[in-house]
């Protein structure tokens, strides 16, 4: 989501920040989605200028910064995953991984929204289920870049693939 609007009133209906979320990564994606949830919608502004700045030394991100994503992944999943909490599982196995974590505090966001994850996938983000394989499917998996190189004539890019 990186930096939004949004009102007081509205953000503390949704449950503002999750506190128990570490550092960064995955709120964006937890409160983006309980915007949706809740009945209100997100807005792309083009041509916007936004900042963020942070005081140096203010916090180290760096530190274990994968497994708290990771953590913070395994508390939205946990909580909005629904039926769609084992296809979390399989394209990010990590999660597992963190264990699960005490969500006694957030529950109550599901009794108050309007909608639930099947809604999200079928109304606001229908063609992601298109790129979730079939259970049928002989393998599916990622590339990502392994190596890149230049040389005088163009970058050179070595692939490392993984199927499942």
């Amino acid at each position: 989501m990186g930096t939004f609007a949004i009102t007081k009133s509205f953000f503390n209906e949704i449950g503002a920040y999750d506190d128990d979320m570490w550092g960064w990564g995955g709120d964006n994606l937890d409160l983006s989605v309980r915007v949706w949830l809740f009945g209100g919608r997100i807005v792309k502004v083009p041509c916007s200028h936004m900042a963020h700045l942070e005081k140096k030394g203010y916090r180290d991100y760096r530190v274990k910064w994968y497994w708290q994503i990771m953590a913070n992944f395994r508390r939205f999943v946990d909580l909005w995953g629904e039926d769609y909490k084992e296809l979390f599982f399989e394209f990010l196995p990590d999660i597992k991984k963190v264990g699960a974590q005490d969500l006694s505090k957030r529950t109550y966001l599901k009794k108050k929204a309007k909608y639930d994850m099947s809604w999200y996938l079928k109304n606001v983000y229908p063609e992601l289920l298109d790129t979730i394989p079939n259970r049928n499917s002989y393998a599916f998996g990622g590339v990502r870049v392994y190596r890149l190189s230049h040389s005088n004539s163009a970058p050179t890019i070595s692939l490392q693939t993984s199927l499942c």
